[in-house]
C-alpha cells in the first residue's frame, strides 16, 4: 500500500535529482522560507472505492519554487520551469517498485513564485483485512435476512 509520505518523498527525490543544491522546505510556507527553495503541497486528495477489492486515489500536486530574488526572477523561473516540467513528465518511482505517471504538467507564475501543477492517479488493492471485515459483515447481514 502506498502512503502519501512515500509519494512526497519520491517527488522530493525527483526535484533533488535535478536541483541538488536547492533546499526543499518541509515547514508550512506561511511560516516563512529561505530563497531559493521548493515547497511541495498536496491539495484536495480524493480517494474512492471502486469495488470491494480496489480503490482509486487522485492527488493534485503543486510544487512551488521561490526564486533567489523576489522581484528580478523571470529568467530564473523560466529555467526552473523547463527543468521541472521535463522531470515530472517522466514516470515517478515510488517505493522502488511502483511507478506513477502524469500526462500533463501545468505551470504558472504568481507574484514571482513559480507553481508547477500535476495530478497523480493510481489504483491499488484494498488490504485483505479490510475486505475480510466487510465480507464478515455482509455474511452476518445475509444470515439475519435468511
Amino acid at each position: 500500500m502506498l502512503s502519501y509520505l512515500d509519494i512526497i518523498e519520491a517527488i522530493n527525490g525527483s526535484i533533488k535529482s535535478v536541483f541538488p543544491d536547492i533546499e526543499i522546505q518541509s515547514n508550512d510556507i506561511k511560516e516563512g522560507f529561505s530563497r531559493p527553495s521548493f515547497f511541495v503541497d498536496f491539495e484536495n486528495i480524493k480517494a474512492s472505492k471502486l469495488n470491494m477489492m480496489y480503490k482509486n486515489t487522485n492527488i493534485p500536486v503543486t510544487v512551488y519554487y521561490f526564486p533567489q530574488s523576489a522581484t528580478k526572477n523571470q529568467i530564473e523561473n523560466l529555467s526552473i520551469q523547463s527543468e521541472l516540467e521535463n522531470a515530472f513528465l517522466e514516470p515517478l518511482l515510488v517505493c522502488n517498485t511502483f511507478y506513477l505517471s502524469t500526462s500533463e504538467v501545468e505551470s504558472q507564475i504568481t507574484d514571482g513564485v513559480l507553481q508547477i501543477q500535476f495530478e497523480l492517479e493510481y489504483y491499488e488493492e484494498i488490504e485483505a483485512d479490510q475486505t475480510v471485515e466487510v465480507m464478515d459483515e455482509l455474511n452476518i447481514e445475509l444470515r439475519k435476512e435468511g
